[in-house]
């Protein structure tokens, strides 16, 4: 027995395979840009705090709980954002919704290192970073699943949403040690966030692909 997704045939053993998944047109891409999404969510939690207490080129050291504080700005952020945000992605194509969350991560970090800049209002920046991120988490959190569903026979979805959770475990493993080393090595985040931004406008650049029902169609 087998399952036909955009013109190909996938035999349907038990969940599939990650070579299988690799074969389902549009998945992989999906799967890529997860993997960038999430290790930016991962970071406001582990990189931001450790580069706002210990100050970057220009912008000073922010006191533990001040920095503490931006961080719950954005989580606050993404709360009113979640729902708002969510409504306005629900009416675009997945891949939409994808990119516009990769490119509002890719906003925030750049006002990260515009915020390191001499003589730059750094904290206000910041602040509009976390605004900008939060806006990209409340459009990538609804997006990912669903566009990983869309895209994958129904024979395949329950290691299609296993591979998926395991984005997050990719990211929280690797993501903050990789991190860590560049903003001891470096000194200031200024390379991080940069780096970050140019992985975001690269992944954006991604084709996911249609979901299987238009492409049935």
């Amino acid at each position: 027995c087998q399952t036909v997704s955009g013109g190909q045939a996938f035999p349907q053993r038990r969940q599939g395979s990650y070579k299988t998944l690799a074969r389902v047109s549009g998945l992989p891409a999906v799967l890529l840009i997860s993997i960038m999404a999430t290790t930016i969510i991962i970071l406001q939690q582990s990189a931001l705090p450790l580069d706002l207490v210990r100050g970057s080129l220009g912008r000073p050291a922010l006191d533990p709980v001040i920095g503490n504080l931006v961080v719950a700005v954005q989580l606050v952020l993404l709360m009113v954002m979640q729902l708002p945000v969510g409504r306005l992605v629900s009416r675009w194509p997945t891949s939409t919704g994808l990119r516009w969350s990769l490119w509002a991560f890719a906003g925030g970090q750049a006002l990260m290192i515009l915020s390191c800049l001499p003589m730059a209002p750094g904290l206000w920046l910041v602040m509009g970073a976390q605004a900008l991120t939060a806006a990209g988490t409340a459009a990538f959190l609804p997006t990912a699943s669903t566009a990983c569903l869309e895209r994958t026979p129904a024979a395949l979805q329950g290691r299609a949403m296993a591979a998926y959770s395991e984005c997050w475990g990719i990211s929280a493993v690797v993501a903050p040690p990789v991190a860590g080393w560049l903003l001891e090595m470096q000194g200031h985040g200024v390379g991080l966030w940069l780096l970050l931004t140019t992985l975001c406008l690269a992944a954006s650049r991604l084709k996911p692909g249609q979901p299987v029902s238009a492409i049935e169609q």
